[in-house]
């Protein structure tokens, strides 16, 4: 048993983190997946990940998702860890509830052994006989790409709903104009930001320090 983890929102200002484990019954069956179009999320059109996600979950042996509220990544830094810790963390509970023989990771930290053996530290009672962490993983083994397919949609998902309660806010990322523009708004209306936004990230905190030298 095979299983591939990946995540999606690690960087928006907005959102969760969403992580995502795929369990396949052998490799024969991720380059199965491979030939049906699977690729790295990044890759895809969003209605291609769409129309993907119900044949991974249907073609696959388990899926395992855990959501990470914005308030408890912002939980998680004031603390004063790392947001790589908090993914190591979750990544062992996804490979403790699916038991796998064998693991393959998208390695979130510049130094994939270190990444490995912060997930082993978390580990409560399973021990795969194959934990591999890869930079660009997601790209290079079709397990992981679905994995990062799953946990793209229910993110994606996620952000249409509070775009539907809340208003536009694009995509989430810093990058995004919409983004910005919802959260300078917000601000500016209510003197705060809502509980789906990061706060302790570097877009959250210059907003704040620009109205408040406005302010004086």
């Amino acid at each position: 048993m095979l299983l591939g983890i990946d995540e999606a929102g690690r960087g928006p200002v907005i959102g969760d983190l969403v992580i995502s484990g795929v369990l396949l019954p052998s490799t024969e069956t991720g380059e199965q997946l491979r030939e049906l179009g699977v690729r790295d999320s990044k890759e895809l059109s969003r209605g291609k990940r769409e129309l993907l996600f119900p044949l991974i979950e249907s073609t696959s042996s388990g899926v395992s998702t855990q959501i990470i509220s914005a308030e408890k990544v912002d939980a998680w830094r004031n603390s004063g860890k790392s947001l790589n810790e908090l993914e190591a963390k979750v990544f062992a509970q996804i490979i403790d509830e699916m038991s796998p023989d064998e693991v393959i990771v998208d390695c979130t930290d510049i130094i994939p052994e270190t990444f490995s053996n912060r997930i082993n530290r978390y580990l409560n009672h399973t021990r795969p006989s194959k934990m591999l962490c890869e930079h660009f993983a997601d790209k290079n083994h079709p397990v992981v790409s679905a994995a990062s397919i799953i946990a793209k949609v229910i993110r994606d998902r996620r952000i249409g709903n509070l775009c539907a309660s809340f208003g536009e806010m694009g995509s989430g990322y810093c990058h995004d104009k919409r983004t910005l523009n919802f959260l300078e708004n917000w601000y500016e209306m209510k003197g705060g930001f809502p509980k789906f936004v990061r706060k302790t990230w570097c877009t959250a905190c210059r907003i704040r320090e620009e109205k408040l030298q406005r302010t004086l």
